[in-house]
């Protein structure tokens, strides 16, 4: 089987509809942007954590102490 170019001729280009065939189509690349653009839309955001002006400490640095830790040290008391 040879490859035969497509004119892109909607809903069925011209060589599919010759040969009787279901003219299916890829996405092109403008078509995969826009895609991917509402997908970012959809995805809801995560605010970052507000940091004490001045401080150095990044975001990923602070963290609660776990519940566990916690209680063991109220419990040592």
């Amino acid at each position: 089987m040879r490859k035969i170019k497509c004119d892109r001729e909607k809903p069925t280009c011209s060589s599919c509809l010759n040969r009787n065939r279901q003219c299916l189509y890829s996405p092109t690349a403008a078509q995969q942007r826009r895609a991917r653009k509402q997908l970012t839309n959809q995805r809801p955001t995560v605010p970052l954590p507000i940091m004490p002006q001045g401080s150095s400490i990044p975001p990923m640095a602070i963290r609660p102490h776990p519940v566990s830790s916690v209680m063991e040290e109220q419990t040592a008391q």
